[in-house]
């Protein structure tokens, strides 16, 4: 019980209801969270039947986790048994769900009840910034090493180059090889070493310099002084791996092709400010009262690409 309060605070600051075997997911004021009428579950051969619950709770437990979801809901079979009907009416933290099948079911054949996702808030999962005749657009010859900064971790575009490129032209998408959502593209890939900077106190923060919110970059780039290093002691526990910006958030893998880093991802959404560093770029989250900090090959550039994807997430969801 006290785990499903601590992970549903986590996550907005609405409080749990706890039962012996699950946790509800509740609103602002407590109320429990219903879920939708859903389509009856399909006929299914057992063993698939647990590898779907399988599957669709561990991707609940992600989703949720980002902030994407409320909870998880129960999808009940055809003609559902009275015990079945009535855990199917609510929506729960996904890591308390009811274990399925559902203990009590009367069902004749057995309970046939799945794992389902609602509907996740497009304002968290914005499409790609339209690029309005895309395969149209005539970048000049001086700016093409900038617009191809985000596949190629090695490549010579300066700060002025992808400050100006962008102010004119959108984030490009690549194929790569990731494992995506429907709908979302890769604008950049980077080796990278990041984390959680460390509990310091305000006055023990040193400051980078803020990318502009509204502003040209290339004016922005064109003035900037001499950066600080990113003190090392604020990041003792770092992770060597990759980063990857996508049309809605950045997720992490590590150097073994996990991407069981203890990060996952962050939702574009949930980034408030970045600062830029000689070595890096610190990201300011939603929640969080420490900044995640990515020290990375030609930073500058790097971060201006994160700096135009917030600028899209806000053109896109307001």
């Amino acid at each position: 019980a006290e785990d499903a309060v601590i992970e549903t605070m986590a996550h907005g600051g609405n409080r749990t209801q706890v039962s012996r075997s699950s946790a509800v997911a509740t609103g602002p004021a407590g109320e429990p969270l219903e879920a939708e009428r859903m389509d009856p579950v399909p006929s299914l051969e057992k063993d698939e039947l647990e590898k779907r619950r399988r599957d669709v709770l561990a991707r609940a437990i992600h989703t949720f986790d980002r902030g994407e979801i409320e909870g998880v809901a129960i999808q009940s079979s055809v003609v559902p048994c009275p015990v079945c009907r009535s855990v199917a009416q609510r929506l729960y933290v996904p890591r308390f769900a009811p274990q399925l099948p559902i203990s009590g079911c009367t069902a004749f054949d057995g309970c046939h009840c799945l794992y389902s996702l609602p509907p996740i808030d497009a304002r968290r999962r914005p499409p790609p910034a339209p690029a309005i005749g895309y395969e149209k657009i005539e970048i000049p010859r001086a700016l093409r090493s900038a617009a191809l900064f985000g596949p190629e971790p090695k490549g010579s575009a300066t700060v002025e180059d992808v400050a100006q490129y962008l102010d004119s032209f959108p984030l490009l998408p690549f194929e790569a090889n990731l494992d995506t959502e429907p709908g979302e593209v890769v604008y950049l890939t980077r080796p990278a070493r990041f984390g959680w900077e460390e509990n310091l106190r305000t006055g023990e923060v040193v400051r980078g310099i803020a990318y502009p919110d509204k502003q040209e970059f290339l004016p922005w780039a064109r003035q900037l002084g001499k950066l600080s290093p990113y003190p090392g002691e604020a990041l003792s526990k770092k992770t060597d791996g990759v980063i990857h910006l996508t049309n809605w958030r950045i997720f992490f893998g590590s150097d073994r092709g996990s991407r069981n880093t203890g990060l996952d991802s962050v939702l574009l959404a949930d980034v408030t400010g970045i600062e830029c560093y000689r070595d890096g770029i610190a990201l300011a989250v939603t929640g969080r009262y420490n900044r995640l900090v990515l020290l990375v090959r030609d930073p500058l550039q790097v971060g201006l690409c994160f700096a135009r994807a917030l600028r899209d997430i806000a053109l896109l969801t307001h």
